[in-house]
């Protein structure tokens, strides 16, 4: 790390970066009403090999680490790759 950085080594601490977030009053469930329909479906994009392993790879690494957790929710998460400068994902 480069010396001028070195004040904000806590800012690239993997250790402090994996903690999970405090708990905040506006942490909570949405609720939907029994019976709603959905005003529009999500259209489905098929992905590559390459971007459904990258994808499944986070997904897994994000439960690990409980940023995210399972759902049974019809409302989808939009994603998108964006290509790093060598072309991978």
């Amino acid at each position: 790390m480069p010396e001028w950085l070195y004040k904000y080594r806590n800012v690239f601490s993997k250790n402090k970066s994996e903690r999970i977030p405090i708990w905040k009053l506006y942490d909570h469930t949405i609720d939907f009403v029994k019976g709603t329909v959905l005003s529009k479906l999500a259209k489905v994009y098929l992905l590559s090999l390459a971007e459904r392993n990258s994808l499944d790879t986070w997904i897994d690494e994000e439960l690990r680490k409980k940023y995210i957790q399972s759902s049974t929710s019809l409302i989808a998460a939009l994603f998108f790759f964006v290509k790093k400068y060598n072309g991978s994902l």
